[in-house]
């Protein structure tokens, strides 16, 4: 006679099998860094308005990449040379100088 708990334990196999899948599916969450981000994305990485977005792309402090009538994208290493080029010092940094 089978006891009910031998047919639910799983074999030392079928453990090793499923950590290894496990560790498969592990690699593949992992998605490549961004090149890109959508406008409403990196006005909230910015933490600014979206009329405060578009009016610095106006003004040309941010370039935008136009893909179509209706894809605009904006580069993360352009959110990263914005953010060096507007970074305002520490007053603490400056008067420990």
């Amino acid at each position: 006679m089978i006891d009910g708990d031998d047919m639910t334990r799983p074999t030392k196999r079928a453990a090793l099998l499923s950590t290894a899948a496990d560790a498969r599916h592990k690699v593949q969450l992992e998605p490549p860094e961004r090149l890109t981000v959508r406008p409403a994305e990196a006005w909230a990485m910015l933490g600014i308005s979206a009329s405060y977005g578009w009016r610095l792309v106006q003004r040309g402090r941010l370039k935008t990449i136009k893909l179509g009538p209706a894809t605009t994208l904006i580069e993360m290493s352009e959110l990263r040379a914005f953010l060096a080029r507007n970074a305002t010092p520490d007053p603490e940094q400056i008067a420990a100088e």
